[in-house]
Parts: structure tokens; sequence; C-alpha cells
């Protein structure tokens, strides 16, 4: 069942696109007693999805017996609208798909949001005009929202928005994209530069977003994940997600999140953003900021409170710029036992789309052979016949990859059960556990039917095909070529969108890290053969480098970071 957002009874607010001529009201509405007890008894009755809608004026319609989201594949924003709408939520839309339709109006809304799919009534979607576009980013927020995980889910996998900050939130920041400016890149500048008298403090989206995100790299990347076992952070259901994040002149270089848990306790990851993989500097300033991050949380772990902004660094630390901001102060951090920690690490690697399809690159080619171990079949390729292709090589190294993903989802699916024997082909049940995830080694970020924009549209149009020939006959491998058709991801939550060198890129998440990575990787342990930086440095970076790290002169702490090794 699609998680998407469901109106509790009585039913959440109301705010839509008027009808032509009409003016906006001036306030929300809430559905009285009857319409959303009749809303909600015909959910309870046969929900194939559940929906947060947004009503206009006047009585909900009658609703029907049963309700399910339209059938068709629906359309992609708009490339520029697209663009715009990604650089100011930080977030990749390439999956939202509008839809125009009776669903909306026969619940009473003019627009209602259900995952990635936002489904208008008709005449109620209008790109063009600003109004439009202010419903579009307040159904776009709700998108994000539900991304971040700050929408809380009591059962059957509904998402629920019950929380006015968050409505008032998407209001907000509707308003501000619809009327953001080339130069406003983000949500978080938004927020940096300004708030609308609506603000309703810490726990906004656009406070969660990136100060700086950079979103095109001139080359491959890596990002780090770290879950820290010994440890856990006390907060409420609906303040989890970001709760901080360590900062370098303006960038941020790590995320302090929250992970697993529930009932008020979760477990800590620690997420570095992406930095280009040969740039030691980056690199090296990301593992600095993780131990940042860890002094503060040792710090607050020890009186069992909040992680503060104020908290005390190292002068060194001070001196390179690094700074901690809360964005949800509203938590406590427990230690446990010695308050020793632990990682369990994963790291990911973002490369050129191009030189993953066609291999004449070397982190590429790394990718590829990791994924070989489990789900990569490069043998795969043969079966592509070559005539009437613009570029056989490529064509043939693209689908050799989609073909392998889809090949090794279906084999995962039957190999569980899931899938075929309720007829309902729910490819997606169970495989966004860490189980299922740890199966592929080196697990897909990016959706793979993206893999195919890099070739030419005859190409791609041809490989369609042959994919969709391919992977007809099989109720499993059916299941397995509509999932990854429809662009959906494998881990359960999207990546922001970003490129190298102005070209599409593709993100592979390492399950485990390989010892060649494991330089990237704060407190990691490097094998004596692989000891020393990744990239030899001239002595200028070297020395830049150095003024980073603490230095053996501070009293008050020590610069041996043995401490933290997991």
């Amino acid at each position: 069942m699609p998680v998407a957002f469901l109106p509790p009874s009585p039913a959440r607010r109301v705010a839509a696109a008027p009808a032509a001529g009409q003016r906006p009201p001036a306030k929300a509405r809430r559905l009285d007693g009857a319409g959303a007890g009749r809303l909600q008894a015909a959910f309870n009755a046969h929900a194939p999805v559940a929906v947060q809608a947004l009503f206009g004026g006047g009585a909900p319609g009658p609703l029907p017996n049963s309700f399910a989201l339209p059938s068709g594949a629906g359309q992609a924003l708009p490339d520029g609208l697209r663009q715009s709408a990604e650089r100011f939520f930080q977030s990749d839309f390439s999956s939202v798909r509008l839809h125009v339709g009776p669903e909306a109006a026969a619940i009473g809304a003019h627009a209602f949001a259900a995952g990635d799919r936002i489904v208008f009534a008709p005449g109620a979607l209008d790109t063009s005009s600003a109004r439009g576009r202010e419903v579009l980013g307040h159904e776009l927020a709700h998108v994000v929202q539900q991304r971040a995980g700050r929408v809380r889910s009591p059962a059957a996998g509904l998402s629920v928005v019950d929380e006015p900050a968050l409505e008032a939130e998407a209001d907000r920041l509707g308003r501000a994209m619809a009327g953001a400016s080339a130069s406003q890149t983000s949500a978080a500048a938004y927020a940096e530069g300004g708030r609308d008298p609506g603000s309703v403090g810490e726990s906004s989206t656009a406070q969660r977003c990136k100060v700086v995100q950079r979103m095109d790299f001139n080359g491959p990347t890596v990002g780090v994940e770290q879950e820290l076992s010994g440890v856990k952070l006390a907060c409420s259901n609906r303040d989890r997600g970001v709760i901080g994040e360590v900062r370098n002149g303006g960038e941020v270089l790590v995320e302090f999140t929250t992970d697993m848990g529930g009932d008020g306790l979760y477990t800590i990851e620690l997420r570095t953003t992406p930095c280009v993989k040969a740039n030691a500097l980056e690199v090296e300033a990301r593992k600095t900021a993780t131990r940042v991050m860890l002094d503060a949380i040792t710090s607050a772990g020890q009186e069992r409170r909040a992680v503060d902004g104020d908290v005390d660094l190292r002068p060194a630390d001070h001196a390179a710029g690094f700074s901690i901001k809360i964005l949800q102060p509203r938590h406590s951090i427990r230690l446990e036992g010695g308050g020793d920690f632990s990682f369990s690490n994963q790291i990911s690697m973002g490369v050129g789309t191009d030189a993953l399809a066609v291999g004449d690159d070397p982190d590429a080619d790394f990718i590829r052979n990791y994924a070989a171990r489990t789900w990569y079949d490069q043998d795969l390729a043969e079966r592509l016949p070559v005539e009437g292709l613009d570029e056989p090589g490529k064509a043939r190294g693209a689908y050799a990859l989609v073909a392998s993903v889809i090949t090794f989802l279906a084999r995962l699916r039957r190999e569980q059960g899931k899938g075929a024997l309720d007829g309902s082909d729910d490819i997606a049940a169970g495989l966004h556990t860490p189980e299922t995830k740890n199966r592929w080694g080196v697990l897909p970020r990016t959706p793979p039917w993206q893999w195919l924009k890099v070739l030419t549209a005859h190409d791609m149009g041809m490989v369609k095909a042959f994919i969709r020939e391919e992977f007809s006959a099989e109720r499993f491998d059916q299941a397995a070529y509509r999932y990854i058709m429809s662009e959906q991801d494998l881990a359960g939550h999207q990546i922001p969108a970003a490129t190298i060198n102005e070209k599409h890129s593709s993100v592979f998440e390492f399950r485990e890290v390989p010892n060649e990575l494991a330089p990237f990787v704060y407190g990691a342990h490097i094998p004596e053969a692989m000891s020393g930086p990744p990239t030899r440095l001239p002595p200028w970076a070297m020395d830049a480098i150095l003024k980073r790290r603490p230095t053996q002169t501070d009293d008050s702490e020590s610069s041996d970071d043995s401490d933290w090794d997991g």
C-alpha cells in the first residue's frame, strides 16, 4: 500500500487552488463531524491509498464507496519548474507525478498528495500562475515532510498529517517557492534570510534543509553514514529527523539525525554531505566535523541533556571555522554502558552515469566489480541486439545494469515469496528492510531506470522496448520491471539529484565499507597497506589539513581520536 497522507477524523487543514474567478478562502476550514465521518468511513471500508486532502470552500461532496489513485502514469513536473523546485527544497522531484482526474473532486478536494503523486481536480492544476505554483509548492512541501519521516504512521502503513505546524510550514514554503527568485537557491536560504509571519520555529523543513548543498561536482563523490552504538536520542515522534548540523563557512558538512527506533527513543546517525572523492581537503574536513559532533554528543550525554550550539569546540576547530547548528532542541542524549561508542558504517559513491555504462572510469569499474558479487551480470549485455543502435556499447552497458537490477529484485521477491501468491504484485513489501538492503552489497540509490537517460532518444526507446519484452513472461519479473520502470527508490527514501561536470550521475551505497574506501570514514580501521592520505598532496594543502586538526599543545583535549575508533 502506498504511504500517503490520511486526514484523520475530523479531517485536517483545507487550502487549495480556487476555481477560476473565485477568491481563495480567507481561512482554512475543517470538515464538520458528518463530513469527516463519511470520509473516514470510506477509507476504513476500502483504502488502497490514504490521502491528505486540500479542500476548498463549500461542503464536501459525496464520497465513493471505494477510493484509489489514478491508474495512469501521470506527468512529470515541467523541467524548468522541477529544477527551480529542486533548488528550493534541495530534493529530487524526478519521481513526482502530477495527475488530473475526478479523484480529488470525489472527496470534495481541489488537490491531494499521496506519496510522490499529486492529484488535482480538473482545472485546479495551473503552473503558469503564482497561485497555482503556490499550491504546487504546498504539496511538494508535504512530499518532503513525508520523505523526512516527519509524518507519523499509526498503523497499516498510513502516514497521518495531524500537526498544525506542518500545515503552516507547507503554506509558508508554498508561498516562498512561488515567489522565490533565481538567486534564492533553497528553502534554507528563505529561512535564513527572513521568515514570513507564519513561521513556526526551529522544526520547519526550511530550517532542516542544508544551508549550502552543491548539486554539481567536478569528479566522483563520496558520502558517509555512521550509526552510533552505545548512545540513544530521546525525543517525541514529531521531533525526529535532522537534529543538528556541523557547518564550516556556511557549508553543511555533517548532519546529526535520528535513525531506527520508536516510542521516543532512537539510534543516532551522522551523515556527511557528499564531497569530491579526490579532494583530500574536503574529505578531511568532514572527518573532523564528525569528531566535532561526537564531542558534542558525548558532552550532552554525560549530563543527559540536549546537544546545544554553544558547546565548547576545541581551539583548532574554532580557528578552522567549524560550528554546530541545532535545528531541533527538544531532545536529550542517553549514554549506554560506559559511554564508549562504536560505529556501523556505510559509504556512498557517486559516479558519472556515462562512465558507468561505458566502463572507462576506475571508480565506475570499482562499483561494477563490487556489484558483480551480488547482482550485476555483465554478460546480460550480449542479449541486446546492436542492429540499429546509435551507440551500441553504451546502450548494451546501460541495458546490462538495468536488467541486472530487475533480475535481482525479482529473485529477492521470489525467494521471500512476495508479489505473486496473493495476486497483488506487491514487489515493494519488505524491500526496504536492512536485511534486504544488505543483500545487494552495493545498493543503487539513484533509481536505475534513470541510467537510460544517458542514451540517445533512439537508443533509449529501443532499450526500453527490449526490457519490456524481456521481463513480460513471469509475474515476479513483471512486478520487478514495473517497480523499476516507475523510478521508485530501492532504499525507501530518495537522495537529492546531483550531477558530475553538469552530466547525469548515479549514487551507490556500500552496505559495508570496502577496505579501499576506509580512508574516507572517520574512525574506520585502515589496513596497514593503505595507510596514509588517500591522495598525495602538495605541501601547502597538507599544511591546510593540519591546521584543521587539534594540536598536541591543546591541554584541554587530546588530538588522539582513538577513543572514537569503532
